[in-house]
């Protein structure tokens, strides 16, 4: 049976989600997992409600915990809150993924068993992907394990009354949104941050290679396809017609000297950077922050 697997992460660690999900691909292929984090929103969704339903609806839970997912109100206050007493009524199970080193010993978190090994965080191991491939495995092994029983919560985990409202304190890190959303949160005559520029570049580029892979998986008489995640900042795209070899592509960002600080297309699926087609620049405009194309083709040798 594939588990729904919500995925609980704080927006600085855009490029730490990307690593999990390319890890996990095997596992969700296989039908053991069927993940879920806030990018599938699209514009015009209320993302509170829709982050709470997708919450309360998913039975097995990964935390990607790092100092930035501990320091936002939201993530601690609300997902992982709401996660913790899930998994204390049996409803759900909850698997911390420590990324990073940080203080998740000081939370509730110290009572359940982490990963990768040990819980020591995927940045201290000398080969990090050896420490990913662990936590992808992990996660499979959980999500194929029935759940547990209701369990009663430990004196440390002080429950919140459920009907009262959640605490609204102003978050430790940039207001979680949306791509779209954030598309707007700049005024227009404001200068933007460079980590505001980051951030939007890296969240436009999550969302453009989940549309992708969803494309390319909705294939359909005689058209198939391979998407492939090569990294946290590069993925592929192939097209076939009848098995038949028709084109691809590589998508990239912030490799080298293009795409440095924007998002580049290569007609060809090598998967190499050292040319494209087209870049989309990220640049302030009358709506906010967006993605301007260059129509461009350049090839460096």
């Amino acid at each position: 049976m594939t588990r729904k697997l919500f995925i609980s992460y704080s927006h600085a660690d855009a490029d730490l989600l990307g690593e999990l999900r390319v890890h996990l691909r095997p596992h969700e292929r296989n039908g053991v997992i069927e993940p879920w984090h806030d990018g599938y929103l699209i514009p015009g969704d209320d993302f509170d409600s829709e982050v709470r339903k997708a919450l309360a609806e998913s039975n097995f839970i990964a935390l990607l915990v790092t100092p930035r997912f501990l320091a936002s109100d939201y993530c601690v206050d609300v997902e992982m809150e709401d996660a913790v007493r899930r998994h204390l009524a049996g409803e759900a199970r909850v698997v911390p993924i420590i990324a990073k080193t940080c203080g998740w010993k000081e939370t509730f978190l110290k009572k359940l068993l982490a990963t990768p090994k040990d819980g020591i965080p995927i940045t201290k191991w000398p080969d990090q992907d050896e420490a990913w491939d662990m936590v992808a495995g992990d996660i499979a092994k959980a999500a194929r394990t029935p759940l547990g029983q209701k369990t009663g919560a430990p004196e440390s985990y002080t429950r919140r009354d459920p009907a009262a409202p959640a605490p609204r304190a102003m978050p430790a890190e940039p207001q979680r949104t949306t791509v779209a959303a954030q598309v707007f949160s700049i005024p227009r005559n404001a200068k933007p941050t460079d980590q505001q520029i980051d951030d939007f570049r890296h969240e436009a580029f999550e969302r453009i290679a989940e549309l992708f892979e969803a494309s390319v998986s909705a294939l359909t008489d005689g058209m198939s396809g391979r998407f492939r995640r090569v990294d946290a900042n590069r993925f592929t795209a192939t097209l076939y017609r009848q098995g038949q070899k028709l084109g691809g592509c590589t998508v990239f960002t912030g490799t080298g000297h293009f795409a440095a600080h924007g998002i580049a297309y290569s007609g060809t699926d090598s998967g190499e950077t050292n040319g494209m087609n087209e870049e989309l620049s990220v640049d302030l405009g009358p709506a906010g922050l967006g993605d301007v194309p260059l129509r461009i083709s350049s090839t460096r040798s």
